[in-house]
């Protein structure tokens, strides 16, 4: 170790002006490194984070539409969300979103909170069916189902699905929905309307779940599930 010592320090002609020149050039790269880093990755995080931010304040205010449109029966509706993503390919934000003015319709007409709760959540998984048959978006899918619940049938046609006026009088007295057609308000009718669409698509039901491994399905998960976690992500960033 000694001999190395001597060695080195025998042998420093010109060593200082060696290292202020390599740190010279040392400090160009990084400052080339630096500005790469920058543009390669400073950049996409904080677009990353503001991203994630904004879907964590999107998705809770999600959460607060459901809990002012269903009350005390919105936690089913949100508990039901954890695992939207993989049995309806539905971010969480996504299923509040579609949920929310599909259960102010039924309540709307006649339904109780939990029983429009139930519903909406049983009419968004068939139109997730529907959207998987149709190759459609869910959102597409119910919309035409709020349509027929509001009584225009047309635009559930393009999925099968009849339900003119007296299809649904005649459900409602098969049923037992009503003993006779002056007994038929607007609350049976949408009753009647919701259980005739139900039998009517009862030949697709479950298609998501049995192609979800599959092209389009398999994305929808994935881009779901990408959804939920920059959801949760931008959730650590709120103030």
């Amino acid at each position: 170790i000694g001999t190395a010592v001597i060695d080195i320090v025998g042998n420093m002609t010109g060593f200082g002006r060696d290292v202020e020149a390599g740190i010279d050039r040392t400090g160009r790269r990084l400052t080339t490194i630096g500005a790469g880093l920058t543009a390669a990755i400073t950049g996409p995080l904080v677009s990353m984070g503001t991203t994630a931010v904004q879907q964590a304040q999107d998705m809770w205010e999600s959460i607060n539409a459901v809990e002012v449109v269903f009350g005390d029966a919105a936690q089913s509706v949100l508990d039901f969300g954890q695992t939207s993503s993989t049995q309806l390919g539905l971010s969480r934000q996504a299923l509040n979103e579609l949920v929310v003015p599909m259960g102010a319709l039924l309540q709307n007409a006649g339904f109780a909170a939990d029983e429009a709760a139930e519903a909406s959540l049983r009419l968004t998984e068939r139109a997730s069916d529907m959207a998987s048959v149709f190759n459609t978006d869910v959102s597409e899918a119910l919309e035409a189902i709020q349509s027929g619940l509001r009584g225009e049938a047309n635009p559930l046609e393009r999925f099968g699905v009849g339900l003119s006026a007296a299809a649904v009088n005649a459900y409602a007295l098969r049923s037992g929905l009503a003993e006779t057609a002056g007994e038929i308000d607007d609350n049976i009718r949408a009753q009647a309307r919701l259980g005739l669409l139900m039998e009517q698509t009862e030949a697709i039901a479950g298609d998501f779940a049995r192609t979800s491994l599959e092209g389009a399905n398999a994305q929808r998960i994935a881009e779901a599930q990408a959804a939920d976690l920059a959801a949760e992500f931008g959730g650590h960033l709120l103030p």
